[in-house]
């Protein structure tokens, strides 16, 4: 979800629940809220909603399931050892990389 719960629930509060998602879309189209708001509502699933919580809810479970939690990968290889029959000194050494993100908002 990009917009803060508190900022949902200032949006939503005038609506008159139970609606739909297509009539929470329209008042939201209405009131001129921000795109990344109709983004979100139109994530939601299509059934009837019974209050502005239940509504925030399911933005929020939505946004998480298409932009999942955070992210991020790490790999490191390393060691140490001695060197072979031939000589040589102590070898150490490693390599590390790391992949990293963030997740939803």
């Amino acid at each position: 979800m990009r917009v803060s719960a508190s900022s949902m629930q200032e949006i939503f509060r005038d609506m008159k629940f139970p609606m739909t998602k297509d009539q929470i879309l329209e008042q939201a189209r209405s009131k001129n809220v921000s795109s990344d708001i109709v983004e979100d509502l139109q994530m939601i699933p299509d059934r009837e909603y019974e209050s502005a919580d239940s509504l925030i809810r399911a933005i929020e479970a939505a946004s998480q399931q298409v932009g999942g939690g955070g992210g991020g990968k790490s790999q490191s290889f390393g060691g140490s050892g001695t060197g072979g029959t031939g000589g040589g000194g102590p070898s150490e050494g490693g390599s590390s990389q790391s992949f990293g993100g963030r997740g939803g908002a």
